[in-house]
């Protein structure tokens, strides 16, 4: 057959412009796509009701487990992050679980071929736990965390919560999103309400103590407060805003005894749905979580199909990892594994997945923790990095030197610790260099570690510059008794007093299971001083926060003076204070009801010195002699 001129121009023609359509779509993609093969994804849009599909997870050991989904429906909702695939499981590797198990978020989806997406959350059921309901988060959401900047947005203006979308797929039912505490009543399901389990994340944690793993997961309380002293407070810094766990986060927490992360390298390889660790810590302390791997291209992996922290742009701590077996739980079944060896770094932690960089190297915070026990020639040394996070490392710190202190001595109860330690930075002009002392009939390990903490989280969140924390160097020496003296007796010579007048003090000082100390001592009123009343305050350590103001804080050097220069618990103070009119109280709402007028300070090496007493006197104008001379004392 001839093919006339004319018919032979319009087919060149478009051959060359399906070409050019061609070479267009494989170098500029359309929007919201990764620059890979779009062959290899089936996206929110072409997902239909009815489709069936695969998924893939461990459910023990070294074997990924395929397991079946069926789609529901398709939730699209105006932006991204609120768009999920509604899918129900099914299968041998569901049955074995007990259900869809925390720590197989990430686990693909993958329907007629096509990846489609990751498992991320599931329905708790009380008579269906075989074939649980279960939100994929689509894979075209996580493809955006691979894109330089483009990292999804919620819908603009005001929209409906995913719970209330979800109640337009199931009528008749109330859904809610819940998180299991340890503890908690079981929470199921009902005919009346679809409840859903929160992104729940399988902490793991290898070995550690009791106390460290309760201060894992609850963080400290308020209660320790009036026992550490908190050197943010001038600058209206709240004591322990930052320390407290990560029990606020919908996480559940297993300690398994296994080795130390980097030192179990049998973790699988990255590949999808095998798991991944996201730590926190590496070293002899180790925290971190279990997910599954969604999709791997070339060094960088998606996995979670939810946040871990939901930092946005992040550096934790990229890990291979080891899946011992998966638990079934009246509660939620969940993995139980290990963080193996580190091999590479999370960079982003959004609300569709994280973002895994095999081979990079996260900036980690180092702690060098030493211990020195009473009657031992050595002290055990223990080296843990953690994550750089503002909002962890003080956090993560605590539990690192109560733990290397339980580990030490291996034992819990009374003791008194002294700490001497150091907190360096990239931009600190010097290293804060500290001594601390506290007892504890209970928990010898906790007090000490928490000073230490708050300090760090005080420079952390100075209000003048990034410290650039790099390091703890902490030396502790744990005595097995308790060395420690309550102040139970404080006198004065007198309660009137003119200028320049010299005032005597007694106190007596109760030794803990021991014979009470008598110390006396005096100093000298100002001549200046001009009359009125005053209290002559005694107590223990650095001066109570409410007593009196420090010097002005204006700067970064300002705060690190301040801070090195207070007072331990070795330490006695006898302070003579001003009290404040009332016009000037409290001062920029600090509740400082006194200024400091003069103080002495005596050291009781290796003991704790507490409590707290005071005494008020009136100073009165020196009175002249007959001879007009002022008479002196």
């Amino acid at each position: 057959m001839t093919i006339s001129p004319k018919k032979s121009l319009v087919l060149t023609t478009t051959i060359l412009v399906l070409t050019l359509l061609t070479v267009q779509s494989t170098l500029f993609p359309l929007p919201g796509k990764a620059d890979t093969d779009g062959s290899q994804f089936l996206y929110l849009e072409d997902v239909q009701s009815g489709m069936t599909g695969t998924a893939k997870t461990v459910v023990k050991g070294d074997e990924i487990s395929e397991f079946s989904v069926e789609v529901v429906d398709v939730m699209d909702e105006p932006g991204k992050l609120e768009d999920f695939i509604i899918v129900r499981a099914s299968g041998k590797a569901i049955e074995r679980s007990g259900g869809i198990a925390q720590g197989m978020s990430g686990s693909p989806v993958y329907i007629d071929g096509k990846l489609a997406g990751a498992i991320s959350r599931s329905a708790l059921w009380s008579k269906n736990a075989d074939n649980p309901i279960a939100l994929v988060t689509p894979i075209g959401a996580m493809l955006d965390l691979l894109e330089s900047g483009e990292v999804g947005a919620s819908s603009n203006g005001e929209k409906n919560s995913v719970e209330e979308s979800l109640e337009g797929f199931f009528p008749g039912k109330e859904v809610t999103f819940e998180t299991i505490k340890v503890g908690d009543s079981p929470i199921y399901s009902t005919e009346d309400r679809l409840v859903f389990l929160k992104k729940q994340t399988p902490i793991m944690t290898n070995g550690l103590s009791e106390r460290a793993f309760k201060t894992l997961k609850n963080g400290s309380v308020s209660g320790d407060v009036d026992l550490i002293y908190n050197p943010g407070a001038p600058l209206g810094m709240k004591p322990l805003e930052n320390l407290n766990g990560l029990s606020g986060g919908d996480f559940s927490f297993h300690n398994s005894q296994a080795a130390s992360s980097g030192e179990d390298s049998s973790g699988m390889e990255i590949q999808p749905g095998g798991p991944f660790g996201v730590a926190l810590t590496e070293g002899d302390v180790s925290v971190g979580a279990l997910g599954t791997v969604t999709y791997k291209e070339e060094n960088s992996l998606l996995g979670m199909g939810h946040s871990f922290l939901m930092t946005g742009e992040s550096d934790f701590i990229l890990n291979q990892s080891k899946i011992y077996d998966t638990i079934k739980s009246y509660q939620s079944p969940f993995k139980l594994g290990s963080i193996g060896e580190s091999i590479g770094s999370i960079t982003q932690d959004r609300a569709q997945g994280v973002l895994g960089e095999i081979g990079d190297s996260p900036d980690l915070y180092e702690t060098n923790i030493s211990v020195s026990q009473e009657g031992l020639e050595s002290p055990d040394e223990f080296n843990t990095e953690v994550v750089k996070n503002p909002n962890l490392i003080s956090y993560l710190s605590l539990v690192t030197m109560q733990e290397s202190l339980n580990k030490a001595t291996n034992r819990v109860g009374q003791g008194t610790v002294k700490v001497e330690y150091e907190i360096t930075g990239d931009n600190m002009p010097e290293p804060l260099t500290r001594t601390d002392i506290f007892f504890s009939t209970n928990d010898f390990s906790y007090l000490p570690s928490l000073q230490v903490a708050v300090f760090i989280d005080a420079l952390a969140f100075n209000s003048f510059k990034d410290p650039g924390l790099t390091n703890l160097t902490a030396d502790f020496s744990v005595n097995n008794g308790i060395q420690a003296g309550q102040i139970l007796y404080f006198a004065l010579g007198n309660n009137i007093y003119e200028q320049g007048n010299l005032v005597a003090y007694e106190v007596k000082i109760k030794n803990y299971r021991d014979d009470i100390v008598r110390k006396t001592g005096a100093f000298k009123l100002p001549e200046n001083l001009p009359p009125g009343n005053y209290v002559v305050s005694v107590y223990g350590g650095p001066r109570p926060m409410e007593i009196a103001p420090p010097n002005p804080i204006e700067t970064f050097d300002d705060l690190l003076g301040y801070m090195e220069n207070l007072k331990n618990y070795e330490h006695l103070s006898v302070e003579l204070l001003k009290p404040l009119e009332e016009s000037v109280v409290p001062i920029a709402g600090t509740g400082y009801r006194y200024e400091s007028v003069t103080r002495i300070d005596k050291e009781f090496t290796g003991r704790v010195i507490y409590g707290r007493q005071a005494i008020g006197i009136k100073v009165i104008e020196k009175q002249e002699t007959e001879e007009g001379e002022a008479e002196d004392e």
